[in-house]
């Protein structure tokens, strides 16, 4: 290559880079609508949207921001990233009842991302938190709750999106789809890539209480938990005309008044598919953990290696329609870590450890970032077992938390907190240590019992501060031995 033509293109490229703009929003800024700059930020996110260019950052700083946001203002597309500074803790977009609270409605593209909020108090026809048509961005991190669709798609209600269409890493809780199909996802015509969500607690007035597909020719459902959820019919999972890959998903504790507590499946010219899926303690009158119907639709469910509570004997299979009973199906217990409180991560015993299909794996990582694959052999269900810290319970100063570490058994694990975060983080021998040297307070919690999980009782300190931020890491396993790691950081963000 000519140096004339590599000068040109590091300039190009140099330009690029500098075009790039971050516009600041916090809902205590002094003017209206501002500057958008560090120092003289927005009052309102949507002002930040009007003011970027396609690449650009609309950073949100904590704050409760009541409004409802457009990426697409007047139908004018814009490829740029609305994210939160902090986190959904403590940075929330309420809709005051006033429509849905995040529309996508103007052929928006991968680069039209949402990112680290709390969507909720939407209220609209269809995606009472967040609408899409015809648009394919990045919805991910962000906790969507407590929204209303008077029609389909209490959480989010899409129409016609793509393949490039993502839901990644979100929490989809308590919403209502009142008089129509999706308590928590509605789709229609669409091939969003569902994975790695929590998706709980959403009703429908009809059918899918967790997630509805209609007429859809492909979609993935991967690593998600879904529990709690009600319908009439398809408690946790309904698809109609449509053919869905659901791989490696917890679909515990749904319920449908009629067919399908966990899964209702109508798919009449390809099948169904089901993959290293656990089914287990869903209700319904007819199939309890999965109904394959209507009656003579021609119907076909294809399920492997997955765990079934009550196996076949569970399954309502309609007339004309077909279950395909495949390889490594199993009906024992999962044995979860602690399901009354809603913890199902695996433990050591549990049967469904190592006894996926992990050919049929896409996602690289588990419902919580863990890798998805260990060794040779995928888990069933959305948790891959391995080392990790994890909190239950809301941090609340005085409070007493859980916190819990898996790891081998008999492994001693030594926690350490620390004052802040450092990236890159220090490389060590047993994986990356992310908290700054040297920690706060480090200390042994004991060793990791038979079951895999060691569980931490303690009391939040009173002295910590509303939004204040405290980062923790756990080593499973003596200094210097062979199976010792560090844990992921887990960062408890004060209510």
């Amino acid at each position: 290559m000519k140096p004339t033509m590599i000068l040109f293109l590091f300039l190009f490229l140099s330009n690029i880079g500098i075009s790039q703009t971050t516009w600041y929003v916090d809902d205590d800024a002094l003017n209206d609508p501002g500057s958008g700059t560090q120092s003289d930020p927005f009052l309102k996110i949507q002002y930040g949207i009007d003011a970027a260019a396609d690449g650009d950052i609309v950073l949100v700083l904590p704050g409760a921001y009541t409004e409802q946001i457009d990426f697409g203002p007047g139908y004018n597309p814009k490829a740029v990233t609305v994210k939160s500074e902090q986190g959904p803790v403590v940075t929330t977009i309420d809709g005051g009842q006033g429509g849905s609270v995040v529309t996508f409605q103007s052929g928006e593209g991968p680069g039209s991302v949402l990112d680290g909020f709390t969507i909720t108090n939407g209220l609209a026809v269809l995606g009472g938190g967040i609408y899409c048509d015809s648009s394919d961005p990045l919805i991910t991190n962000n906790l969507i709750k407590e929204n209303t669709a008077l029609g389909d798609g209490g959480g989010i209600g899409i129409i016609g999106s793509s393949d490039l269409l993502e839901i990644r890493n979100n929490t989809i809780a308590a919403n209502h789809a009142t008089s129509g199909y999706g308590g928590g996802i509605f789709s229609l015509e669409a091939f969003p890539t569902i994975a790695n969500n929590s998706i709980n607690d959403n009703i429908a007035g009809y059918d899918g209480g967790g997630i509805c597909c209609l007429d859809t020719t492909w979609q993935s459902i991967q690593n998600n938990i879904i529990y709690g959820n009600e319908a009439d019919n398809g408690g946790g999972i309904y698809c109609y005309n449509s053919f869905p890959t659901v791989t490696n998903n917890t679909i515990v504790g749904n319920t449908a008044v009629t067919s399908g507590g966990g899964i209702y499946c109508c798919s009449p010219y390809y099948p169904t598919e089901v993959f290293n899926t656990i089914s287990w303690n869903n209700t319904a009158q007819s199939g309890p953990e999965i109904y394959i119907g209507p009656s003579n639709s021609g119907s076909t469910l294809v399920i492997e290696r997955s765990d079934v509570q009550g196996g076949q004997t569970s399954i309502e299979v309609a007339p004309g329609c077909i279950l395909n009973w495949g390889t490594g199906m199993i009906v024992d217990p999962p044995l979860f870590a602690d399901a009354p409180n809603r913890d199902f991560h695996l433990t050591w015993d549990s049967p469904c450890r190592g006894s996926g299909d992990s050919t049929v794996v896409t996602e690289p990582f588990d419902f919580e970032g863990d890798p998805r694959i260990v060794q040779t052999t995928v888990d069933m269900g959305a948790d891959q077992f391995y080392y990790h810290l994890y909190c239950m319970g809301e941090i609340v100063p005085g409070s007493l938390i859980d916190l819990k570490v898996v790891g081998y058994p008999t492994a001693p694990v030594v926690l350490y907190l620390g004052s802040s975060m450092v990236d890159p983080p220090y490389s060590t021998q047993h994986g990356d240590f992310w908290l700054k040297w040297p920690p706060l307070w480090q200390g042994n919690i004991g060793t990791v019992p038979g079951n895999g999980v060691r569980a931490f009782a303690t009391t939040v300190p009173s002295g910590w501060t509303s939004a204040s931020h405290h980062p923790l890491q756990a080593l499973v396993g003596p200094w210097g031995g062979p199976w010792t790691r560090l844990t992921n950081p887990e960062v408890l963000t004060v209510e």
